[in-house]
């Protein structure tokens, strides 16, 4: 199953016109996990903690309340692992489709 990045809304309020969804849900690759072993993209310091931090898949609102992360640094430095394949961006629905994966392969059996 492929993924895609969610797309971008507008805010017109503010002086950067682009903001993530709060709703959407970041997880982890498989690239990000094995980045989170051992690094090899040359992260920023924001980044990696990001990278490491981000265990299991959180809606973007909670996560940075969670661990006090600045909306727009936050919002930044998660793109910028998304670009590079670290993580994933989903909608709430995908990711529940994604969570329910092993659940319909089992009862497929």
């Amino acid at each position: 199953m492929a993924y895609r990045l969610l797309p971008l809304i507008h805010r017109p309020s503010a002086g950067d016109p682009m903001e993530l969804d709060p709703t959407t849900v970041c997880l982890r690759s498989f690239a990000g996990d094995a980045e989170a072993r051992k690094a090899t993209h040359g992260l920023s310091i924001a980044q990696r903690r990001i990278l490491v931090l981000l265990d299991r898949p959180r809606a973007l609102a909670t996560f940075a309340a969670l661990h006090h992360l600045e909306p727009r640094r936050f919002e930044r430095d998660l793109l910028r692992l998304a670009e590079l394949g670290l993580v994933k961006l989903l909608s709430p629905a995908q990711a529940i489709q994604i969570a329910n994966l092993p659940e319909t392969a089992a009862a497929a059996r």
